[in-house]
Parts: C-alpha cells; structure tokens; sequence
C-alpha cells in the first residue's frame, strides 16, 4: 500500500550543509600558476602561502568525502527502493494475469450456464 513506501528525505537537505562548506572552502582557494623560483630557493613566503593553500584545501576534502559517502549511500538506498518496487510491479502484473485468467474462465462457465437454461427453457416449452 502507499502506506508501507518509505519516504527518503530530499537529498538537497541531507547534503546542503556539505555543500555550503565545499562552496566556502572553494571560494577561499586561490589560483596555483607556476613559478620561476626554484625549490631550493622558495623563501618563507612561498612556504606559508603554499601551506596556506594546502590548509584551505584540506578544509574542502573532508566535506567532499563525506558528500561521497553521502552519495553513496543515497544510491544503495534507491537501488534497495527500485528493486522493491520492480518486485511489486512484477506481483501486480501476476496478478493481473490471475485476474484476467479468472474472467475468462468465468465468462466460459457463464455461457455453459446460459446454454443449459435455454436447453433447459426448451424442454420445459416443448413439454
């Protein structure tokens, strides 16, 4: 019945949290260009700024994973939902069989039913 149908939440408000903290941590990266300084030379400056960035997108990995994680699991849950209700399509079709089956046997007793009465109607006239 409708009843027994789970209900997922939507999927926007199981994930929108995530989402805005992917989106904040995005916004806070900055562009990576090349550089014409060496390794070796690279100053204190290039080091924060590089470990800066790498913190930032730290920040970001961890709500993409969870998202992923998220995903996953939303899509075992309606492939689990999809198979329940295929199972449930295909029971309703079977029955729909049985029912149509059923009519079908009944129309042909109904007629042997109305060829005996009239059979019946004709002795009863003829005698």
């Amino acid at each position: 019945t409708a009843r027994d149908v789970p209900t997922l939440p939507p999927f926007v408000g199981v994930c929108a949290s995530l989402i805005a903290k992917i989106a904040e941590a995005r916004s806070g990266l900055s562009k990576v260009v090349g550089s014409s300084t060496a390794t070796a030379d690279a100053g204190p400056e290039a080091v924060a700024a590089l470990l800066a960035q790498k913190a930032r997108m730290d920040n970001m990995a961890l709500p993409l994973r969870e998202l992923s994680k998220q995903i996953s699991l939303r899509k075992v849950v309606l492939r689990d939902l999809l198979d329940d209700q295929a199972d449930g399509v295909a029971a309703l079709r079977k029955k729909s069989q049985d029912t149509a089956s059923t009519l079908e046997r009944s129309a042909l007793r109904m007629e042997a039913v109305e060829a005996k009465h009239a059979a019946l109607r004709a002795r009863a006239a003829a005698a």
